[in-house]
């Protein structure tokens, strides 16, 4: 008998990625997928739509879910095996959610979620070591400081919301992923192919010479953590396919890396050698003053010693998913003009300021798509 998963979101960067495995790992998954019907990124919809049975339009932040599934709310008997959540941004939509289906009509609630929550949390900084722990996301007791790291990180602010309103659902059977920057193809933030472009931009610029990029020195030797997309499509699997129930789990590399570490693997599967001739120069400014995609945290590298031990998780080969996403974007240029667009558009505005480099820079683009 098919297990029926009802799945929020699901065309976007990683909900895609997931539904894919899923498609491709199991015959006995029925997807509902619930969104927008926005399927206009990359390839998700000859990819992706044309392969699920029912996708069902619905922007959960106006239109009501209750409507939506109403074919399945009012049979008595049915139970959702999981639902799996990869669009709540703020926690009014779980609250909604809640509202329209009962909790009880949901045997498994995955909510992916982030470690931006720790930005927001208090987190001991005399720890030896720091890394960070699924029970570091505690918020501090003092009203001022909380509203502090609000201003912060809004994100991780609302994204902690979301948790803390799930948490509510007292009845509930839960599982929170919680993901560090995300590494793979088809990213929608386009902040892997931004630091790739710039990169093979400067080295047609000057050709074998040292190339200098400006990185905030509050950044320049933060060591934090990323995950491989397919990875998160493989952990839920695993917690579908499983037992496990009420956790919370970091997700990652074993490899911890800085921005710098990260240039230089993108650089090394551009053009051998070019990871030797990429240096980060250290600036004063504070990074909001400058465009920096990645990291997107500032408090550390998480733990995923937990979800190794209860779920048996192997995170990929660091150098492997760095290789395929850097050839996945390589072709890119050409075949997903559109996304491109977004790029070169993103660079001009933040890193390419003069005339001449901006003259370089589409004499780049053009001699690249000839290739």
């Amino acid at each position: 008998m098919s297990k029926t998963i009802l799945i929020l979101g699901g065309n976007g960067f990683i909900g895609a990625e997931c539904v894919e495995y899923l498609l491709d790992n199991n015959d006995d998954y029925n997807l509902i997928l619930v969104n927008r019907n926005n399927w206009d990124d990359w390839d998700t919809r000859e990819r992706i739509k044309s392969r699920i049975k029912l996708n069902i339009k619905c922007d959960r932040k106006t239109d009501s879910l209750k409507d939506a599934l109403k074919d399945y709310l009012d049979n008595e008997d049915f139970k959702f095996e999981a639902v799996i959540d990869f669009s709540a941004y703020k926690s009014r939509v779980i609250k909604n959610f809640f509202q329209d289906i009962p909790s009880e009509k949901v045997k498994l609630y995955i909510l992916i979620s982030t470690d931006s929550v720790y930005e927001v949390s208090e987190i001991n900084r005399e720890r030896e070591n720091l890394i960070l722990y699924e029970t570091d996301s505690v918020r501090p007791e003092n009203k001022s400081e909380r509203e502090k790291l609000k201003e912060l990180d809004s994100y991780g602010h609302h994204k902690l919301k979301c948790e803390e309103e799930l948490l509510k659902q007292k009845s509930l059977s839960y599982v929170i992923l919680r993901l560090p920057d995300v590494i793979g193809k088809r990213d929608s933030t386009n902040r892997f192919w931004f630091y790739q472009m710039y990169l093979e931009f400067l080295e047609y610029k000057n050709p074998g010479q040292k190339h200098e990029i400006e990185i905030s020195k509050f950044y320049l030797d933060k060591k934090t953590s990323y995950v491989y997309v397919g990875d998160v499509a493989k952990v839920i699997k695993k917690v579908l396919d499983s037992n496990v129930k009420n956790e919370i789990f970091n997700l990652g590399y074993d490899e911890t890396l800085t921005i710098g570490d990260v240039l230089s693997l993108i650089g090394s599967f551009i053009k051998p050698g070019l990871a030797d001739r990429i240096k980060c120069v250290p600036v004063e400014n504070c990074a909001k003053y400058i465009y920096e995609p990645f990291p997107s945290v500032t408090k550390g590298p998480v733990s995923t010693e937990k979800v190794k031990q209860i779920l048996g998780f192997e995170p990929s080969n660091l150098n492997e998913t760095f290789k395929e996403s850097v050839e996945f974007y390589k072709d890119a240029y050409e075949k997903f003009e559109s996304d491109r667009r977004i790029i070169e558009k993103e660079l001009k505005n933040e890193w390419i300021k003069s005339k001449n480099e901006q003259e370089k820079f589409k004499n780049f683009i053009n001699s690249y798509i000839k290739k």
